[in-house]
């Protein structure tokens, strides 16, 4: 049976990082195996298989255009796939589909990760807690299964009961022809790269820190690109703490970021708490030597592997970490390259979503 699925988020911008991703990946590799899926969210135009809705605020991404004319579309599929839980299209998909006795999948992409629920000030994360506790608890109930990234995500989730993992991954096939026609970095300088949403738990200030304590001399041969959004007051501050050799560039869009990904020479992912990162994933799709903490998803995976070098959530250990990369010229990249092509690539992990389908 080749089912109608329906995806609902309310972002679709790369803007977003991995939500928006994997969700434009699973549509995209859907309609490859033969099923009719979709997107709603809000957007300015409807394209391809993307349907667009206006959105009214941000505050909860209400809409009034998607509350009254998403519903024929929930009705006629058979699967709805609900992406992220801190929405009025989470809401207002999970109750319809529920109510037309749709199949409801959740990927809450992280947002029940207790770590991630606590990484802000105690007012905001409090208010993370009551809505899960109340809106939020409607979304998780009518699941048919929550669909979690990784084990760590998993396992370190408010509510993970009727869970089930699902690796994210990324199209190598896609990711392998691309060529780049500039050169991203400078070539008299050693380039470190960070490719990410620019919030405290991907520990950028961690890493600002330890380049910080090297010597000038080190600092003078290596520039280090940052390379994501954030808000405003938090990347200005990042900004007024850094060294020279750390410049900020903001979001990069299509296939830029794989050539900053291919051509750098060393890869940093210094996270504070990690599910499993689409920016990881890409990485290793581009044979990147990198260097990520043992609070990653993938850490035990990489470190068994020998495909990345993994370090405790320490200042000195960054520190020495990039001093030794710098140094010893450690090659991950081909071991990196192989896991993903095993086990983390599109083509693999989209059986296992056709197997939850016909269960």
């Amino acid at each position: 049976m080749k089912y109608k699925i329906l995806h609902i988020i309310p972002y679709i911008s790369s803007k977003y990082g991995g939500p928006p991703f994997v969700t434009k990946s699973l549509n995209k590799f859907f309609i490859k195996y033969g099923f009719e899926s979709q997107i709603l969210t809000y957007c300015d135009k409807s394209f391809d298989n993307i349907r667009c809705f206006k959105l009214n605020t941000e505050k909860f991404w209400f809409s009034f255009d998607f509350m009254f004319n998403s519903i024929k579309n929930i009705k006629k599929s058979d699967v709805v796939f609900i992406h992220g839980v801190y929405s009025f299209t989470s809401l207002w998909g999970s109750v319809f589909g529920k109510m037309f006795n749709k199949k409801i999948f959740l990927l809450p992409h992280g947002m029940l990760d207790k770590d991630s629920i606590n990484s802000s000030n105690f007012f905001k994360n409090s208010i993370r807690k009551f809505f899960l506790y109340t809106v939020g608890l409607i979304i998780i109930k009518n699941a048919d299964k929550i669909i979690f990234n990784s084990e760590k995500e998993k396992q370190n989730s408010l509510f993970s009961k009727n869970g089930i993992v699902i690796h994210n991954g990324v199209d190598l096939d896609y990711i392998d022809k691309i060529q780049c026609k500039k050169n991203y970095f400078s070539k008299d300088k050693i380039s470190l790269f960070f490719l990410g949403r620019i919030h405290p738990i991907k520990g950028i200030e961690f890493l600002i820190d330890a380049v910080n304590l090297l010597d000038d001399e080190i600092k003078n041969q290596i520039e280090i690109i940052i390379a994501g959004d954030g808000e405003e007051n938090y990347i200005n501050y990042l900004k007024s703490k850094s060294d020279k050799c750390i410049k900020f560039i903001g979001h990069i869009q299509g296939n830029e970021k794989y050539c900053y990904l291919k051509q750098c020479d060393i890869y940093l992912q210094p996270s504070q708490t990690e599910g499993l990162s689409i920016s990881m994933l890409e990485a290793l799709a581009c044979k990147v030597n990198m260097i990520t903490t043992n609070k990653v998803g993938l850490a035990k995976e990489l470190k068994n592997k020998n495909a990345a070098m993994i370090i405790q959530y320490d200042l000195e250990e960054l520190k020495e970490s990039i001093l030794k990369m710098l140094n010893d010229n450690k090659n991950y990249g081909q071991n990196g390259y192989n896991l993903i092509k095993e086990k983390y690539n599109w083509n693999i992990i989209i059986k296992k979503y056709q197997k939850i389908l016909e269960g």
